[in-house]
């Protein structure tokens, strides 16, 4: 996955594996690997074991004024996935973008279940969308709320459920998401250990989800009124304010 992401057409300043120390205690890791590490590629090895987390908190501490792009490990992403990701950010200003995403689908006022919101691509940014790491996501500096390393909090309601909890912190920072497309392009590793921790989270994210929105005093009424207020932007009229912005008590 590291040799495909130093070959892409366009090219990362600076690519960073995060391990945990928990997990690699002797700093030991496969040669093949190891031979990687340079100018571009970084092996950092750090105290917390964030889970999957790791992939972009330390990242957001280590280069704050940084775009981040993440990758899950499972992927071999095609030689034009940055560009791709770096073209759709050049044409939609202030959005994260997305190869992949789930649109969250809302019936009489209530989310339906996570299994239910369709993955989609689209041509335009949009509040109800639910960026999905697994294929990359392409984070804007500044994209997501300053609690976003609330260790705390993510302990507290979000363990491991990262992708709830970045867009949780992108409402809150009133930023839109687009997925522009592309999965099937990358080719999908196989590993000894089959069982995937997205496939585990997954039938817990309606309950996290609910805790997440709860904490931050959102629902689906105020995630509406944003993308309200986006596509009023985007005829170039004026809508409400939105009233996510200071809902959060700590």
């Amino acid at each position: 996955m590291i040799q495909s992401l130093l070959h892409q057409s366009l090219r990362p300043r600076k690519i960073v594996l995060y391990l945990s120390l928990s997990e690699f205690p002797d700093r030991v890791v496969p040669r093949a690997l190891a031979r990687l590490e340079g100018d571009r590629f970084a092996i950092r090895y750090v105290g917390e074991n964030l889970k999957p987390y790791k992939k972009l908190l330390f990242a957001l501490d280590e280069f704050p004024e940084s775009w981040i792009a993440t990758f899950d490990d499972d992927r071999l992403l095609p030689q034009d996935c940055l560009a791709r990701l770096w073209d759709a950010a050049s044409a939609n200003p202030g959005t994260i973008i997305s190869t992949v995403a789930r649109r969250a689908v809302v019936k009489d006022g209530e989310f339906l279940p996570y299994l239910e919101w369709p993955k989609v691509r689209s041509s335009e940014p949009s509040f109800w969308l639910l960026p999905l790491g697994t294929c990359g996501i392409l984070y804007p500096t500044g994209s997501l709320h300053p609690l976003v390393g609330d260790r705390r909090l993510i302990q507290q309601l979000a363990p491991v459920q990262d992708d709830l909890w970045f867009k949780a912190m992108s409402l809150k920072q009133d930023i839109a998401c687009r997925a522009i497309g592309g999965d099937k392009s990358m080719k999908l590793l196989q590993f000894e250990d089959k069982t995937r921790l997205w496939e585990r989270n997954e039938s817990r994210n309606d309950g996290v989800w609910r805790q997440v929105l709860g904490h931050l005093g959102m629902t689906p009424d105020t995630i509406a009124a944003q993308e309200m207020r986006l596509h009023a932007k985007a005829r170039g009229k004026t809508a409400p304010a939105s009233p996510v912005g200071n809902a959060l008590t700590r």
